[in-house]
């Protein structure tokens, strides 16, 4: 079994790793990773779907993840994968318990499962 991952998500990695100037090694590492995932890619058609669902949820809702535009799209990736969601990203508590969505938030601190 292999992880699935947003291409928005590595787009994320590699400006992370290009603002810290990470070295030849640390970069060969990152583009090692993506040949260990499988990327989900936004122009799926039910990705694109997911994310207008997920847009007008969160702003109907009042939610900061609206904001959020990566956020939205790693969402409605996962959820147009039938995929369980792991984060850190606190935006994304609204969305546990909801039906439909497999979402665990985990706390930045401790990496545990937040209550």
């Amino acid at each position: 079994m292999r992880p699935l991952v947003c291409e928005v998500s590595l787009g994320e990695m590699l400006a992370f790793s290009l603002s810290r100037s990470w070295g030849t090694q640390k970069l060969r590492r990152l583009a090692e990773l993506e040949r260990h995932v499988v990327v989900v890619h936004i122009s799926d058609p039910g990705v694109r779907q997911a994310y207008a669902e997920l847009s007008t949820l969160a702003q109907s809702s009042g939610w900061s993840l609206f904001h959020g535009k990566n956020d939205l799209w790693v969402g409605a990736a996962a959820h147009a994968a039938d995929a369980h969601l792991l984060t850190m990203d606190t935006d994304f508590l609204p969305l546990r318990g909801r039906a439909g969505w497999s979402i665990t938030v985990l706390d930045d601190k401790t990496g545990l499962p937040r209550p």
